[in-house]
């Protein structure tokens, strides 16, 4: 059923739309390098219920980017940082938000909580707002 359904959506996003939901718990259990792409390319599964099956599978790459697409990016942020540890991602993600809020953020995490297990040093520019072309250079130390 999943080949079917698969191929069936990479030619068409709309057609078999009404099985979408059952999509997710099909890639979640058999296919999940496939469920990622999915849930991008998908209009029509609920978020909602797409997020639950990633939570309860500790799916963190399809939670994060499900709740940045529900516009909880704060939370989404906060799992790159603390379950992903993976600085240049969160980095990534705060600038494609372009929200000032999660560079601050990210700051104030750098800052509070450091990864000890070693050094890291990522150097990036700050644009913190599209109105503005003030740019900010930050150095972020991990120890």
């Amino acid at each position: 059923m999943l080949r079917y359904l698969h191929k069936l959506f990479k030619r068409d996003h709309h057609k078999g739309q009404r099985y979408h939901e059952r999509q997710i718990g099909l890639y979640a259990e058999y296919d999940r390098p496939n469920l990622l792409p999915f849930l991008r390319d998908s209009i029509h599964c609920p978020l909602e219920k797409a997020l639950e099956i990633c939570q309860e599978r500790n799916f963190v790459e399809e939670t994060v980017f499900l709740l940045s697409r529900m516009g909880n990016c704060r939370r989404a942020l906060q799992m790159i940082m603390e379950e992903l540890e993976d600085v240049d991602k969160a980095i990534e993600f705060a600038k494609e938000q372009d929200d000032a809020e999660l560079w601050e953020d990210l700051i104030s995490y750098s800052i509070d909580k450091p990864r000890k297990s070693h050094e890291y040093t990522s150097t990036f520019k700050l644009t913190w707002s599209k109105h503005t072309k003030t740019v900010v250079k930050l150095s972020l130390i991990h120890i």
